[in-house]
């Protein structure tokens, strides 16, 4: 009970301080690590321990996309651990971790070009807490996209972007691509897909069609970091009180979005 309203508390604090700022450019101490900390944070105003696991879940993921894993110690790796034991509903955390270790071992066969042993190895199928999909070539190039992305292979993921029909799936990946090619200094390598990402999302936001979280990115790309911020603190719930803090950070460190992303709850939001 302590340290939940130590959090509010903490929370109410740094959202009367923006409030009052009233600037319109951050200050110097507004950063991508410390927008991080802020959603770190937010994670514990989860009401129970079993919320609170999946916010910190969320807010690991959060760092690590954006390669902050060092700055923030053994958070990633413990909040990841939790998650992946964490009961829920039908869940079999057996047969989840058991689908984790064979796809770990699938990407060190893709990894070493053995594209048909990984295959293998993924099966026919992959599950996700109860809900099971039927494995095909879309989820197959998924996973290989990811694995090219984690290993710095970004000239072969670019390429399998490129050349696969992703759906609907398509501005998502390519916000991905974008980002590993910003994260790593190499975005100058890619002037022609960052220009087809940021026209979608201009064009989307001159006529007002931007989602709950993209209007919060869009407020950083035009130069109001306060606001986003505490537009991030007032949302609804805890899960999507973290998720608008790392849209924050991912614009301040200059990544791109869609015009659609939008601010969901997490398992057990209240």
């Amino acid at each position: 009970m302590y340290r939940l309203a130590h959090t509010v508390f903490v929370l109410v604090a740094v959202l009367l301080q923006l409030e009052f700022a009233g600037a319109q450019v951050a200050p110097e101490n507004i950063t991508v690590d410390s927008v991080l900390t802020m959603a770190k944070v937010a994670a514990e105003s989860g009401t129970t321990e079993f919320n609170r696991v999946w916010l910190r879940g969320r807010a690991a993921g959060a760092i690590h996309r954006l390669g902050r894993d060092a700055v923030f110690g053994d958070y990633v790796a413990e909040a990841e651990h939790r998650v992946r034991l964490q009961p829920y509903r039908w869940r079999s955390v057996a047969a989840d971790e058991e689908q984790r270790l064979r796809h770990e071992d699938a990407k060190r066969l893709f990894l070493s070009g053995d594209v048909e042993g990984a295959k293998n190895l993924l099966g026919p199928f992959v599950h996700s807490f109860d809900i099971a999909v039927r494995m095909n070539d879309l989820l197959l190039n998924v996973f290989f996209f990811h694995w090219e992305l984690e290993s710095g292979n970004l000239p072969e993921a670019l390429h399998r972007f490129r050349v696969t029909d992703w759906k609907d799936s398509e501005p998502q990946m390519a916000v991905q691509i974008a980002r590993a090619y910003i994260l790593t200094g190499r975005q100058s390598e890619i002037p022609e897909l960052l220009s087809r990402i940021n026209d979608r999302f201009r064009d989307a936001a001159e006529r007002g069609l931007l989602a709950d979280g993209a209007a919060i990115r869009n407020l950083v790309n035009e130069g109001d970091v306060m606001a986003a911020i505490n537009e991030a603190l007032r949302a609804q719930s805890p899960g999507k009180r973290v998720m608008a803090l790392a849209i924050v950070a991912e614009a301040l460190a200059g990544i791109p979005g869609v015009p659609d992303e939008r601010l969901w709850g997490e398992l057990g939001d209240p």
